[in-house]
């Protein structure tokens, strides 16, 4: 009996280039003997949508695209309650789920190796009702994550990100929070915010402790204090995009549990996404909720987007 392969591609991944290597991969499976059945998407939540909708059995889920086209087929597994596999082609801006995972940047890899892979399972996040894959971010930086414009980050990638990031050393806003977590209370102005299961963010290696697995059921939490000045922010920022964390005015924790209270609206982001504004989350870690698979080779990595 052949394995079921249900691939999910965004047409605009990969600068819009991914379409005409879609055969190719759908024959390398083939192949490998896997029965493939490709669907595209191409708006917010299509990705969800497919996985909720398609009734036919399937043994695995190949999701082609960015960080956001990922998040939406997790959350459709999620809710499906499927006892599946991902494979992941990542070929977003920024594939910061990716890096983290070890997974192959060379697109045809896993179509090519898919007998080579094993499963890895992985935590996932719950805010309040709602599932996210990676990360929960707020503040300073986690605007551009869902603000820069498809034509431009077709056109010019990263830079997009990284000059509306620039943009918000001068123009941020600070938010008042109280965190609570492990009997602990932390309050005070915050200009950002991160809760997270990913060693890159916003494609910065953030968390680089090597003891840091994405199934060991514990978020990476980081809290900024509002800066003094313009000059005390760049250092701040300098600091924190090196995984610095050695600052009073920067909080580092490791914790499953966490609740975020403000006294006004709090704009998050989800996995990259717009999370809307929230004033009051608890956020909880999903111990291997998830199960993907990687190259067994977690080091060896492709960058032939």
């Amino acid at each position: 009996m052949e394995n079921r392969i249900l691939f999910i591609v965004n047409r605009k991944a990969g600068k819009g280039k991914i379409g005409k290597n879609v055969q190719k991969i759908e024959n390398n499976f083939k192949k490998m003997n896997y029965n493939v059945t490709t669907k595209y998407t191409t708006k917010e939540n299509n990705a969800k949508v497919i996985i909720t909708n398609y009734q036919e059995p399937y043994d695995i889920v190949v999701a082609c695209g960015g960080d956001g086209t990922l998040s939406e087929v997790v959350q459709g597994i999620r809710e499906t309650k499927k006892n599946v596999a991902i494979g992941y082609i990542p070929m977003g801006t920024m594939n910061d789920f990716a890096k983290s995972m070890g997974m192959s940047f060379d697109k045809f890899d896993i179509s090519n190796n898919i007998n080579e892979y094993e499963v890895k399972h992985c935590d996932l996040g719950a805010f309040d009702d709602r599932i996210f894959n990676y990360s929960a971010t707020f503040g300073m930086f986690s605007k551009a994550s869902y603000s820069a414009d498809s034509k431009y980050k077709n056109k010019f990638g990263k830079l997009v990100y990284w000059w509306l990031a620039a943009k918000e050393l001068f123009d941020y806003q600070s938010y008042n929070v109280k965190a609570e977590f492990d009997e602990k209370v932390i309050e005070d102005d915050f200009v950002f915010g991160c809760i997270s299961n990913s060693k890159y963010i916003g494609g910065m290696h953030l968390f680089k402790n090597e003891s840091i697995e994405m199934d060991d059921g514990k978020f990476e939490v980081l809290f900024v204090r509002k800066p003094k000045n313009f000059f005390h922010t760049l250092k701040l920022a300098l600091k924190v995009m090196n995984g610095n964390f050695k600052d009073e005015y920067i909080h580092y924790y490791q914790t499953s549990d966490l609740s975020v209270k403000s006294n006004s609206d709090i704009r998050w982001a989800l996995d990259g996404e717009d999370g809307g504004n929230v004033n009051n989350v608890k956020l909880h870690n999903l111990n291997r909720a998830i199960n993907y698979i990687v190259p067994k080779n977690k080091k060896k990595m492709y960058f032939s987007h």
